[in-house]
């Protein structure tokens, strides 16, 4: 953009891009229509040749962010489809005066500086904003999950935030634009986490994804014990698939969601919207094989009497008990009759002779 404010050569960029999306056509182009922003209306007509070069005037624009829209015809009277690009008109007061850094923004997002060395203006065709780094505002329920990339997909409305500096440290009026439509990608981060291990994460904020991954083989029942219940998680295999979960919210604040895969493979963990006043979430992770989730056919009775487990037993058998940490703290063997286990406040799986299990809460 030069300093009476018109777009010169990136014109010309655009046109050959335009040109070949007249696609398999021989005709030449004859005309050129262009608009700013959304003012379609406002739409203006000029005639190209294939070696013409159009000056555009943008003095009428308000400073900050735009776009033009542009598509071309052929002499033959057929129009390209539409192609938009942003730009920057700066909101700077000295004239010719040189633009040495611009800060930009998605939604809510941070914002990313980059510095131009040396200071210089900016132009249509020189300005490269990374879009990787998006947060949408949100996760919706119909977001999608591709196993291949470990990569979120979300459909979000997205609005672009501009400032520009000059040399002296001064900055134009922070500028909005319009809302986009886009594909967002999302990264959950995944973290490994395996049998009887645990781990804590910064929870994620509004838009944002926490992954967590195993591997389990076809029919082990993996228990997921969270540290808070005000949070979405959704399950997959290793295919894709969401798997059905059972979820249940404990006493202690703490959420269990037990998962069952048909196949061997991994297992993901997605969690998110999780409540600001969480700054960290904790997952742990008990993983029992198939033929201790198999009901016996034994007697035993299993109570809880304060800070008590009570195991009454008609034969001598074996008495496991993990905590939801995965952490075994009982492995013994048990005689005819009662036995008590004096364990801390918490929830406890208890497994007998590896096949009958059950789960107990230690107020």
């Amino acid at each position: 953009m030069d300093n009476n404010m018109k777009l010169n050569s990136i014109i010309f960029v655009i046109m050959m891009l335009l040109s070949d999306a007249l696609h398999a056509q021989s005709a030449a182009p004859s005309m050129l229509e262009y608009w700013f922003d959304t003012n379609y209306a406002g739409r203006k007509t000029v005639s190209i040749s294939e070696e013409s070069i159009h000056t555009i005037d943008v003095s009428q624009l308000c400073s900050g962010v735009h776009n033009i829209s542009m598509r071309i015809a052929d002499t033959k009277g057929q129009w390209s489809a539409p192609l938009m690009r942003y730009f920057i008109k700066p909101d700077l007061h000295a004239g010719a005066e040189l633009i040495s850094a611009y800060e930009y923004w998605f939604n809510n997002g941070p914002r990313k500086r980059v510095e131009l060395t040396p200071a210089t203006t900016v132009e249509l065709n020189n300005v490269v904003i990374d879009v990787t780094d998006v947060i949408p505002h949100y996760i919706p329920d119909d977001y999608t999950f591709d196993t291949a990339d470990e990569m979120v997909g979300v459909k979000d409305d997205v609005c672009f935030g501009l400032q520009v500096f000059n040399a002296k440290g001064g900055g134009s009026l922070a500028v909005m634009s319009d809302t986009l439509t886009m594909q967002v990608p999302v990264n959950p981060h995944f973290v490994v986490l395996n049998n009887s291990e645990q781990q804590t994460v910064l929870s994620p904020t509004q838009g944002q994804m926490q992954g967590f991954k195993t591997t389990a083989s076809a029919g082990e029942q993996l228990t997921y014990t969270v540290s808070s219940q005000a949070l979405k998680a959704e399950f997959y295999d290793a295919e894709g698939n969401r798997l059905e979960v059972g979820r249940e919210n404990l006493d202690t604040g703490e959420c269990l969601f037990t998962v069952q895969p048909d196949a061997t493979g991994t297992v993901y963990m997605l969690v998110y919207d999780v409540p600001v006043a969480y700054a960290e979430i904790t997952a742990a992770l008990t993983i029992l094989p198939p033929s201790a989730i198999q009901t016996a056919t034994t007697h035993n009775t299993i109570s809880v009497d304060k800070n008590l487990v009570v195991v009454e037993s008609d034969r001598e058998s074996k008495v496991k008990i993990i905590s939801t940490t995965g952490e075994v703290v009982v492995n013994q063997a048990l005689s005819n009759g009662r036995s008590s286990f004096l364990l801390q406040p918490g929830v406890y799986i208890i497994a007998i002779d590896g096949r009958e299990t059950q789960k107990v809460l230690i107020p």
